[in-house]
């Protein structure tokens, strides 16, 4: 392999008309992924113990492995925010009563802590350390930022119409580094993709300039140019308005590239407490550090890898083109409204970015989907919110994100026959 590729190869899309500019854009990306890998491989040698050598995460630009169907496996989570489950279940069953607590759990998913803590009087916290059951401090559920509770590396927008029903959802799971990326080679059409993307041609690119603190933009000084602000107004918090808000790219802390490609080199070191390799996949990110526990991704990438590194002692590597990507959700958990007449779900569904299918040179599993949108077709006769999702009418978009997964796959070393990731996956 001589570079890493753009996720799902989208700067083939997005730099389409400008070619000299996708070849800059592909060089510098695949330039920074090798950076992210370089950087994980190393690990904390310096403060952190037990983080060093991490050996068994290859890079490979040096490592010249094929992926293939026999040597690749995909790690899948849910989308929809485990933490919320986890640390308000109980809590929401008693506040709320038990036919209405799951109603609340997914408006907390889509307004947040801070809306959902004012508007039902309610101070949302959790332990301070959830590895440490000694320690009874509390903190307020976080992650911080407008959209940072939505952190399983998928998050989405909710257009109401008047009345306050739902009239699209839109999902990412792009990193935000791509779009660091991209503006820094083309401001003007990193503006023409939100255009697009938004279908709103009042975006202008001081929108999305990153401003100081008398307002004036931050200037770059390795180009001259302004900086972007990943958290513009028009990729900012759960509601997409005409006059802002939206879900261009992933804005939450934890959901970045380089963390996940840290995660995956940092869960290949084997741990052991009292003489027992670690294989819980909690007590693992408690042992390693390398993530949030109670995450439905962080546990389970940290587990798979570990679990490949322990049980079939493969290098692992993460997947070229390395991205987060969402899957196509599950239909059959959704119910049409009689007026749909002969519309279906799938008629309703939109990818926006990404692939259904990997269209690159080598394998790659299952969806590449990027961006993806829940919105009535033109000219149909029913709303949103008169489906039903699970059972129940359409009110968050929680409801949708709870019927997919998100995903990246892994790539083994050397692999023997009778070694096959595939098995691993029966």
């Amino acid at each position: 392999m001589k570079k890493f590729n753009t996720p799902a190869y989208q700067a083939e899309k997005d730099f389409k008309q400008h070619p000299h500019l996708e070849e800059q854009l592909e060089n510098a990306w695949s330039n920074y992924v090798k950076y992210c890998t370089i950087n994980s491989i190393m690990g904390n040698p310096w403060s952190s113990t037990y983080d060093h050598p991490r050996s068994w995460y290859y890079d490979p630009l040096v490592d010249n492995v094929i992926p293939t169907e026999q040597n690749t496996v995909p790690i899948q989570w849910n989308a929809f925010p485990n933490r919320i489950n986890h640390y308000f279940t109980e809590l929401f069953t008693k506040e709320f009563g038990g036919t209405d607590y799951e109603d609340k759990l997914h408006e907390l998913a889509d307004i947040g802590p801070a809306a959902f803590g004012k508007k039902y009087n309610m101070d949302l916290t959790v332990p301070k350390n959830p590895c440490d059951s000694s320690d009874t401090g509390t903190k307020p559920f976080g992650p911080s930022g407008p959209r940072g509770w939505q952190d399983e590396y998928c998050e989405w927008a909710v257009t109401r119409d008047e009345n306050g029903d739902i009239i699209a959802v839109d999902f990412t799971h792009e990193n935000p580094e791509y779009w660091f990326h991209m503006w820094k080679v083309s401001p003007d059409i990193v503006v023409s993709l939100y255009q697009e993307i938004l279908n709103n041609k009042n975006v202008k690119k001081e929108d999305l300039y990153l401003l100081d603190s008398n307002g004036n933009p931050v200037i770059v000084r390795e180009t001259g140019e302004p900086a972007y602000n990943p958290i513009n107004k028009w990729n900012n918090g759960p509601d997409a308005t005409p006059e802002g808000g939206g879900a261009v790219h992933l804005t939450s802390p934890p959901n970045s590239l380089g963390a996940e490609i840290y995660l995956g080199a940092a869960a290949t070191i084997l741990r052991v407490k009292n003489n027992q390799v670690i294989t819980d996949a909690n007590t693992l990110i408690c042992a390693a550090q390398y993530g949030q526990i109670y995450r439905n991704s962080d546990p389970r990438i940290g587990q798979n890898v570990n679990s490949l590194v322990y049980n079939h002692q493969q290098q692992i590597t993460l997947t070229n083109p390395i991205a987060l990507y969402g899957q196509v959700p599950d239909f059959d958990q959704f119910e049409m409204p009689a007026t749909a007449g002969s519309y279906k779900i799938e008629d309703c569904y939109t990818v926006v970015r990404g692939e259904e299918r990997n269209k690159g040179i080598t394998f790659y599993p299952f969806n590449m989907l990027l961006h993806t949108r829940f919105s009535v077709p033109k000219g149909a006769n029913f709303k949103l919110s008169e489906i039903k999702v699970k059972g129940k009418l359409l009110k968050w978009g929680s409801q949708i994100a709870d019927t997919f997964f998100v995903q990246l796959a892994g790539t083994g070393k050397n692999l023997h026959k009778e070694n096959s990731l595939k098995n691993f996956l029966r």
